[in-house]
């Protein structure tokens, strides 16, 4: 094998490894020979592995705080926990005042928002951060979230605001 073959495989690795896609073809191993392809592959797969891994918490964090910035613009919401100094979870939980957690799921599920509301079997913890008996409302996020996912969530916080 030549240093020339290594090279130009190398490169077009790299450069695939560069776009979004993450697809290769087995003839891009071809030209390198065997004892060296399956080691080369293996590290391959385990820094491609790490990429998706980094790109995938990078968007959901980025959906969460899209998530908290949302939720801060209504006046009517106290977000619950202190969400500026946590890490991420993807969970948020908040209460809308004057109106039950539970009374609002319909609200949300009509909207398809799916949320989960109440004490979330945890009545303790409720009572220490004073959301007892009502619980609150949880809403998380994911690498799946689409934009159009928050813009619904604001069509439907607008609506709550103006009719509470």
């Amino acid at each position: 094998i030549s240093k020339k073959q290594i090279n130009r495989a190398n490169k077009e690795i790299v450069s695939k490894l560069i776009d979004d896609d993450f697809k290769f073809d087995k003839h891009y191993f071809y030209n390198i020979e065997k004892w060296y392809r399956k080691d080369f592959i293996d590290t391959f797969s385990k820094i491609r592995c790490a990429i998706q891994q980094e790109k995938i918490k990078n968007i959901r964090q980025y959906y969460w705080v899209c998530l908290i910035n949302i939720l801060k613009k209504y006046n009517f919401i106290k977000i619950i926990g202190e969400i500026d100094s946590a890490s991420y979870v993807g969970i948020i939980s908040f209460v809308v005042e004057n109106i039950s957690s539970e009374s609002l799921a319909p609200v949300f599920s009509n909207k398809n928002i799916i949320v989960r509301t109440g004490l979330h079997c945890a009545p303790l913890a409720h009572k220490f951060l004073g959301t007892f008996p009502t619980g609150t409302i949880r809403l998380s996020t994911s690498y799946f979230n689409k934009d159009e996912d928050f813009e619904n969530l604001i069509v439907l916080l607008d609506y709550i605001e103006e009719n509470i």
